[in-house]
């Protein structure tokens, strides 16, 4: 008993001072946020975050009440059943997801989950949710950048939600190119190669009903669009899509 409460001690030590050596930044100016905060007042007040009206599909922002959908999801019909996201992808909150993914700033992800859970908690619940997922990347960024920062995301939402988080269903098998000067046609053309199930775990997950699938950034939805596509194929009914930030509809 006392070795067991020798050893809890050291661990609260250990926490206390790398809290104390590596407080939170700021997610957005990267200064240390007031004590009990992950954000500076001034930076959540400059984010833009997701409101009415907002695309009844994919979730992208809206210039008037009177659309229902996008331009894009009305020209293209998404495969996914609905799709929600915490911010508008914009100058403010590009470089801090940038940051994240390039500078190993993980600690910025604790803002955004504890915002998501705020704002999205309830309605995740209420979906009945069979399982999480995310967007994987390529062993070869893993191997070079050491995490995927929607999987990291997506186990935190996993564990709020009491639902189980699956990293390894879905695998990235091709390494995709910058695919900016590719038509939204071509780029899902190209996707719906890069993914597949993997082959051990696919009986296991046909189970599955409703899953919610998460990234870190939705632009054109190729991407949510080619799992998705791939996770119907494999027998689930409803496909929830979830990203951290997105870009405007119009």
């Amino acid at each position: 008993m006392k070795r067991e409460r020798s050893h809890h001690f050291v661990f609260s030590l250990l926490k206390h001072l790398s809290s104390a050596l590596y407080p939170p930044r700021c997610p957005i100016c990267e200064k240390i946020p007031p004590k009990g905060f992950f954000i500076c007042s001034s930076c959540y007040a400059s984010i833009s975050f997701v409101q009415q009206p907002f695309c009844y599909s994919c979730g992208k922002p809206l210039e008037t009440k009177e659309q229902e959908l996008c331009f894009d999801c009305c020209r293209t019909p998404k495969s996914f059943t609905r799709g929600f996201s915490l911010a508008v992808y914009n100058e403010i909150t590009k470089p801090s997801l940038s940051a994240i993914k390039y500078k190993n700033r993980r600690q910025h992800l604790n803002f955004y989950i504890q915002e998501t859970i705020t704002v999205y908690g309830p309605l995740f619940h209420s979906l009945h949710l069979d399982a999480v997922l995310s967007i994987p990347i390529h062993p070869k960024r893993m191997k070079k950048r050491g995490f995927n920062q929607a999987s990291l995301f997506a186990s935190a939402m996993g564990k709020h939600l009491n639902v189980p988080f699956y990293d390894s269903v879905i695998i990235r098998t091709i390494n995709t190119l910058p695919q900016k000067a590719l038509s939204p046609e071509k780029r899902l053309e190209n996707l719906q190669r890069a993914f597949s199930l993997h082959p051990e775990l696919k009986d296991s997950f046909l189970p599955f009903q409703r899953v919610l699938l998460i990234d870190d950034i939705y632009t054109t939805g190729a991407t949510m669009e080619a799992v998705t596509r791939l996770l119907k194929q494999a027998g689930v009914s409803e496909v929830y899509i979830f990203s951290i930030c997105i870009g405007k509809g119009c």
